[in-house]
């Protein structure tokens, strides 16, 4: 059995499939992530421990991971932060195991098997934080490269201070968590106007990938913009102001 876990700020997800040649699953759970490495590695290993034979683990990480893919550097997850998570996760399961950064991971999926395949496009994950990656066609491999979209562009506003800590930056208009921190609710609640300045945000942050990094066609996973499919219409309708030929649409995955 071949493993998938997606470590997010909220929950962490656990899929297998006992092939690698195909998209669908043969089972997938999830546990509640409590930013408490030890108990988090614990209820991991619990909703395993009914497999047999787990052959590999690959583990997808919010954020940035050392040069040797073998810590993660985010600060989602505080008690994460440094640990030598390769090392830990193949002593616990006694397989090889690969880390990579968690949007990498989805949009390299997408374009394996779903609504990126044979394309080149931007994935933009929009859930607790805001991740990314851009992914190429290349004779006849998916190729990615990882992308900080939350992080690296500056949308000078108002000042404010996002649930990472830094400074202005998309995540904290848009991501999920800086969202609740600033509104005192969660997306789903938020009112219109609160929706409009969110949106008004988030396009100027759209905006400023595109004039970096050109693409016709962006890709949103992630659980703000599954539930909000309604928004990220509205998003591209304001992008498309300045980029007409851009198409957006949300992962099959």
């Amino acid at each position: 059995m071949f493993i998938s876990i997606d470590v997010g700020a909220t929950h962490i997800r656990i899929a297998g499939t006992k092939s690698l040649e195909k998209s669908a699953l043969d089972f997938l759970t999830k546990v509640d992530a409590l930013d408490s490495y030890e108990e988090d590695l614990e209820n991991i290993a619990d909703a395993l421990k009914h497999i047999e034979n787990v052959e590999a683990i690959a583990v997808g990480m919010p954020g940035r991971l050392n040069g040797e893919k073998t810590q993660s550097l985010t600060f989602n997850l505080k008690t994460w932060f440094g640990r030598n998570l390769k090392a830990d996760f193949e002593k616990k399961f006694g397989c090889k195991v690969v880390l990579e950064n968690d949007a990498a991971l989805a949009a390299m999926g997408e374009g394996m098997y779903g609504n990126g395949k044979n394309k080149n496009f931007i994935f933009i994950i929009w859930g607790t934080g805001v991740g990314g990656a851009r992914v190429e066609h290349k004779d006849g491999k998916v190729i990615y490269f990882p992308l900080e979209p939350g992080h690296d562009f500056v949308i000078n506003g108002d000042g404010r201070v996002g649930s990472c800590g830094h400074v202005e930056d998309l995540e904290s208009y848009a991501g999920g968590r800086s969202i609740e921190m600033h509104y005192g609710k969660t997306a789903d609640k938020l009112l219109e106007e609160e929706w409009n300045e969110v949106i008004s945000y988030f396009s100027k942050g759209i905006k400023m990938i595109l004039r970096t990094y050109h693409s016709n066609l962006i890709i949103f996973g992630g659980g703000v913009a599954m539930k909000q499919q309604d928004k990220v219409r509205r998003i591209e309708s304001e992008v498309q102001q300045e980029f007409p030929s851009v198409k957006f649409t949300t992962s099959a995955l």
